[in-house]
């Protein structure tokens, strides 16, 4: 079993950053930096998780052999560490999140006739030895003389290292089994709460490499400290999915997984009319399945034998498929009982099964929520499920079960490439969503969906298949394929209750002669991008890996609208400055709308000094400097004081003289507050202003701010921020009743759309090729709003520095959508869910139909007119704004 040329990328990777690592002489923080600035990539951060400690990930797919190269990657890693590390032992602690998990890669470390034994062996001399978390607490096999020279691997789950419960605490306490490792190790570093003989301070001492599989389920505090108390010499984190703290130093387009024959895709999703018609399309698509896998057999090809996954609901629910019926309909349809398992948390029928075997007769596994990250069976071809109960995980899980392809090469029989999902969804629209979503929360994306054209509610009139999210085939190629399988059970081929051959299937009905070149059109795409273009797209989507998230795509605006909207300047406010000085005398000119201009003048001495803590709660803190990372800018550090300290602290305070405790007050508040907090106040002013109000506060009101200073840090930048958007607010009434605010062109929209996710659909009259993600009320007013035939086009607009915004007094407001009529009305809407209709709502709605009004004064006057609309899901009582059905009857008439 060899590396694939992916996963040789993601070890040349590895080692990469170690030699970076040895050039730094081990600052973390400046390898990780000079490592992506090798790349051409700047900016990139490394996030220190662990003290002394480098923690890095790779960003692999489902699906795409993370256990293998992780496997691959122990190697490099001790090469790299045995300069620095004098224990000749080599320890691997290889964390899973889940006991299937822990299952599936004990049998696969340990079976000495496995691929990743027989290549660890071929590694390490022959020397390798691989433990669960009984072995090692027992002893069996775990002692100091058994692990010289050894690579030694310890497989346990998350959860056995942390004290949460009674079996876990065995890891912490006294264990006369590992007493030999005692005599031998330094103990000046144990942790001093356990024994020296525990099992978590026995694997402290040996400082070992640790592999955190499925690293997304790891990213809690508890799951952090863990980390810590093991005094790891190095973390590799493996997750398709990184959080956003994650130090992601390979990553793997899902394109390579296509090019490799790794997984089975596209995904072909068919929606049925209700429950029973998706258990006989199931068992008809899987038998055709198993028709063309035989053929293939016996045309030399691979053995595989088509499985469906069948997704029940909890028996908790009585409304719910739960597995014992669908066992029984999956027998009314004629299915052999042998041929149906059910695996859930409590029944495992699996249990000593091996799937892949020829003479396995599984056919169909039901399941719940059971099978989820780490089970695979690449014989998994369908998954059957209820869209409508199901929950997002669950799908997400099982989804990621179907993709792996079978021996992980091409198969000769072209259905046999695809994975497919059925379900009975009345919302079809939601599920192509979610399943889209699923696939890009495993490492894949929307494009990797198909589904059959006529099972789309909404798409481009234009007939512009190739740009919906979906990628939806033309009539020719797929819109059959449904019409024939409904024909064949309108006549009658399938009878429930019959028997097992109950299923007539003809050449000339069938369904997989029109997906066929659907296909092989999807599979010719993904391979004949030429290898230079994939490198490049690859390196510059890794300059998100500060964010463990992929970097944004490009959409261009649609070319029918370019040379409208290219042209059109939205208006934004200016206020009118002279070059000497704020309204003194000279040549006036308008420069943009900003706070500050507004905040001229502004003194905290001038303003009311009166802040209350009385009701406050103890809740003791302290501040610190953060020194762990010597050579780089100190980090203020706000953590809570441990309740030793806590009586020191109350009697140190009390001792204090009033100067004293209000230079503490004065200090630690100002210094709790990042720079440029309040600007344009200056930092006299502010430090003034908070020695003020701790004089006029009583000697028990000091202690108790004391005390408790980041409550009270907080109640004073309420405060401040408080004051300033009430000057703010009245200088900007002032400026607009006296003619020095105004509205003026300004604004381009850009040729192209840069955004991290998109609708999932195409929608008509939509600016862009993709338009930017939304939520589900927002994602409804679309959909009501593509009914009007008075729409020229509509764009959802981006937020916080990307979008357009009307700038504001208080703070810069993007509204949702930007919408013009063929009457040249251009529109600005916000959404309100009624649960959102807060302080902002008003401030919003004010500032909109200011902006509206000051837009339709422009001089000269515009060729559009203006109008700013703030709309609530159903009801609302703030003045001005609207109901969903209020505003289309107002937009229709625009």
């Amino acid at each position: 079993m060899n590396l694939n040329s992916y996963q040789r990328k993601v070890i040349q990777d590895l080692e990469n950053y170690l030699d970076h690592l040895k050039q730094n002489n081990g600052n973390m923080i400046n390898a990780f930096s000079s490592y992506w600035r090798e790349s051409g990539i700047t900016g990139v951060t490394y996030t220190n998780h662990i003290a002394k400690c480098p923690h890095v990930c790779f960003k692999v797919p489902t699906a795409g052999g993370k256990t293998f190269i992780a496997v691959n990657a122990i190697a490099p890693l001790f090469d790299f560490m045995q300069s620095y590390i004098s224990d000749k032992s080599k320890l691997v602690l290889w964390l899973v999140p889940s006991l299937s998990i822990l299952q599936q890669t004990a049998k696969a470390l340990k079976d000495p006739s496995h691929p990743y034994h027989l290549h660890l062996k071929s590694l390490f001399n022959g020397r390798v030895n691989v433990f669960e978390r009984e072995e090692v607490i027992s002893g069996a096999g775990f002692n100091r003389d058994s692990i010289q020279d050894s690579l030694n691997i310890v497989v346990m789950s998350f959860d056995a290292l942390k004290s949460t419960n009674k079996d876990n605490r065995r890891a912490f306490k006294e264990n006369g089994a590992l007493a030999s490792f005692v005599e031998f190790q330094d103990t000046s570093e144990d942790l001093s709460e356990f024994d020296s003989t525990s099992l978590i301070n026995t694997l402290r001492r040996m400082r070992p490499v640790v592999i955190v599989d499925e690293s997304h389920n790891a990213n809690t505090k508890l799951s952090t400290d863990m980390l810590n108390n093991l005094n790891p010499s190095f973390v590799l984190d493996l997750t398709a999915t990184p959080k956003e703290n994650s130090n992601i130093i390979s990553y793997v387009n899902a394109t390579a997984l296509v090019k490799e024959d790794m997984v089975k895709l596209p995904v072909i999703v068919y929606n049925k009319e209700d429950e029973q018609s998706v258990f006989v399309e199931a068992k008809v698509l899987r038998d055709r399945l198993e028709q063309r896998a035989i053929q293939q057999l016996n045309n030399g090809g691979d053995y595989i034998r088509p499985i469906v996954l069948l997704q029940a609901e909890s028996k908790t629910n009585e409304d719910s498929t739960d597995y014992e019926k669908v066992r029984q309909t999956l027998i009314d349809l004629g299915i052999p009982e042998d041929q149906i398992k059910i695996k859930t948390a409590h029944i495992d029928e699996l249990k000593g099964i091996d799937l892949l075997s020829s003479d396995c007769e599984v056919r169909y596994i039901i399941t719940i929520n059971a099978l989820k990250e780490g089970w695979d069976c690449s014989f998994a071809y369908i998954l059957a499920t209820f869209a409508n109960k199901s929950s997002e995980t669950d799908v997400t899980q099982l989804l990621g079960r179907v993709l792996r392809k079978p021996f992980a090469r091409k198969q000769k029989e072209i259905p046999l490439e695809c994975s497919y999902v059925i379900t009975a969804s009345k919302k079809f629209n939601s599920t192509l969503e979610q399943l889209s979503s699923s696939l890009e929360m495993i490492g894949f994306g929307r494009k990797d969906i198909k589904a059959p054209a006529d099972e789309i509610e909404v798409i481009d009139n234009q007939g512009q298949s190739g740009n919906s999210t979906f990628e939806l085939a033309s009539q020719e190629n797929i819109s059959t394929i449904n019409p024939i399988i409904k024909t064949e059970l309108d006549q009658g081929n399938i009878q429930p209750n019959g028997t097992e051959n109950n299923v007539v299937i003809t050449e000339n009905t069938d369904s997989f002669t029109q997906i066929t070149d659907l296909v092989t059109t999807y599979q010719n795409e993904a391979k004949k991008q030429d290898l230079e273009e994939i490198n490049r797209q690859e390196v510059e989507q890794q300059d998100g890996v500060k964010n463990g998230t992929i970097k944004m795509n490009d959409y261009k605006m649609k070319d029918k609208f370019k040379n409208d909207v290219l042209s059109l300047k939205l208006p934004q406010f200016v206020i009118k400055v002279q070059n000497n000085g704020f309204f003194d005398s000279g040549e006036d000119h308008n420069e943009p709308l900003k706070r500050a201009f507004l905040l001229k003048g502004f003194k905290l001495a001038n303003q009311d000094s009166n802040i209350s803590i009385e009701n406050i709660e103890n809740d003791i803190w302290q501040l610190n400097v953060d020194e762990t990372e010597k050579g780089n800018d100190s980090t203020l550090v706000v953590s809570r004081l441990k309740q030793k300290d806590i009586q020191d602290l109350i009697q140190q305070v009390a001792q204090m003289t009033d100067t004293s405790q209000i230079n503490q007050i004065e200090s630690s508040i100002f210094n709790s507050f990042a720079k440029k907090t309040f600007y344009p106040v200056d930092d006299a002013d502010l430090r003034s202003y908070i020695r003020k109000i701790a004089t006029n506060w009583t000697r028990e009101q000091r202690i108790s701010s004391i005390k408790n200073l980041p409550k009270v840090a907080s109640l004073f930048k309420a405060k401040i921020d408080s004051l300033m958007s009430s000057f703010a607010s009245e200088q900007f009434k002032f400026f607009v009743s006296s003619s020095q605010i105004k509205a003026q062109p300004a604004f381009k929209l850009s040729p192209k759309l840069s955004i991290p996710s998109v609708l999932p659909l195409t929608y008509e009259y939509q600016l862009y090729e993709k338009e930017a993600e939304a939520n589900s009320l927002e994602k409804s007013f679309i959909a009501e709003l593509v009914g009007l035939d008075n729409i020229y086009w509509w764009h959802r607009n981006l937020n916080r520095g990307k979008g357009f915004a009307i700038n504001g007094y208080l703070n810069n407001h993007y509204p949702d959508f930007i919408i013009m009529t063929k009457s040249k009305h251009i529109i600005l809407l916000e959404t309100k869910g009624n649960m959102l209709d807060g302080s902002d709502s008003k401030y919003k709605l004010q500032l909109g139909n200011t902006w509206a009004n000051l837009s339709n004064s422009m001089t000269p006057s515009s060729e559009y007119r203006f109008k700013y609309f703030m709309v609530f899901e159903k009801q609302t009582d703030l003045e001005n704004a609207y109901t969903f059905n209020q505003i289309l009857t107002v937009i229709r008439n625009l």
